[in-house]
């Protein structure tokens, strides 16, 4: 009787280590998964904006221009939205009007944020102003620029970032701000994304 009773306490004993090591096991199993992908290496992908970031974010000049129907604008009307500010040919060609067509879909996009969203036509040469307002009426809510060339000058100077400037789009933020750059035939998925992103979490605009 006594046989059995110290067999049954010394498999219990056993059971309850056979526990503990289980537990220890599974509480330093994250360290261990951790420890082995550090040595081997290992790191997850890292996430970014498609747009290439202007660090720091750029101030822009409060240039003057006009509107297609002759009103006067500057770029302090920015402010308060975040702008996508494309600046092309006034005959707009198909590349053109392909980008005007693709920011018109990525602003509706995003819902009922859109509203926090403005796109900006500037036109890079001089233009009958009925021709351009008819080509900017094809596109609901976009805005036409014109101005004279040393205005045009000045703001591709002040948006100026590495590689082709031509079909490059801006996106400028509340603030009045260079903030990212898209590549003439952007992916307007990529693009889309980056302004999700930024609506969300930006606080302004």
């Amino acid at each position: 009787m006594a046989g059995e009773t110290q067999h049954i306490g010394v498999a219990k004993r056993w059971h309850g280590r056979r526990i503990l090591l289980a537990l220890l096991g599974i509480a330093l199993l994250p360290v261990v998964i951790a420890w082995t992908l550090y040595l081997t290496g290992w790191h997850a992908e890292r996430t970014g904006n498609y747009g290439e970031l202007v660090t720091p974010a750029r101030p822009l000049t409060d240039l003057a221009f006009e509107a297609a129907d002759g009103a006067p604008r500057s770029l302090a009307r920015l402010r308060g939205k975040w702008t996508l500010l494309y600046i092309g040919p006034a005959a707009c060609p198909a590349p053109c009007r392909d980008t005007l067509y693709k920011l018109q879909q990525v602003v509706l996009a995003q819902g009922k944020e859109a509203d926090r969203i403005q796109r900006i036509f500037v036109a890079q040469d001089v233009v009958a102003r009925v021709d351009f307002a008819k080509t900017i009426s094809a596109y609901a809510g976009m805005e036409g620029w014109t101005g004279q060339s040393r205005a045009i000058e000045a703001l591709r100077a002040e948006l100026a970032m590495p590689g082709e400037p031509a079909g490059r789009v801006y996106l400028i933020d509340p603030l009045g701000n260079l903030v990212l750059g898209y590549p003439a035939g952007f992916d307007a998925g990529g693009m889309r994304k980056d302004l999700a992103r930024l609506l969300r979490v930006s606080r302004v605009g």
